[in-house]
């Protein structure tokens, strides 16, 4: 009995690999012969590429670290995070009131101080003001002449 369960599976095994459309129920596209992909697909059926080796695999790295020092960074990283965490923890909540928060703000704000006052109305007050301006003007520094 256990014998014929056996040929029985690798029968079953064998028919499924050569064909699965036809005992999973499954079908195929058809192609259009006249596709330009076509012809790359039935050329690449007919001629495979190379098969990979064994050999091709290529050698263990030695350069990487080793995994007690992966372990020792993610223990690392998980302390700083603790750390972190515990600082946004302790930081105060953030205001829910912003309409009484910006009236704090506005209130605290101070305007400009007066020296710089509106422009003059008249032209004597014009002038004053241009020669007030004049007065405390610094001229730039004098060029000094290049040597050729």
């Amino acid at each position: 009995m256990g014998r014929a369960a056996v040929l029985f599976g690798a029968a079953a095994s064998l028919a499924g690999c050569s064909v699965p459309s036809q005992i999973a129920g499954f079908k195929s596209p058809a192609m259009d012969p006249s596709s330009p992909v076509y012809q790359d697909v039935m050329s690449a059926t007919r001629h495979p590429g190379p098969y990979p080796q064994f050999s091709d695999i290529p050698k263990i790295p030695t350069d990487i670290r080793p995994v007690s020092a992966w372990a020792q960074a993610v223990a690392s990283i998980k302390h700083d995070k603790a750390g972190l965490d515990a600082s946004v923890a302790a930081l105060p909540a953030p205001p829910a009131d912003t309409q009484a928060f910006a009236a704090n703000a506005r209130s605290a704000a101070r305007p400009p101080a007066a020296a710089d006052a509106a422009p003059p109305n008249t032209p004597d007050q014009a002038q004053a003001y241009a020669q007030s301006l004049r007065q405390r003007a610094t001229p730039p520094p004098k060029r000094k002449a290049h040597k050729r």
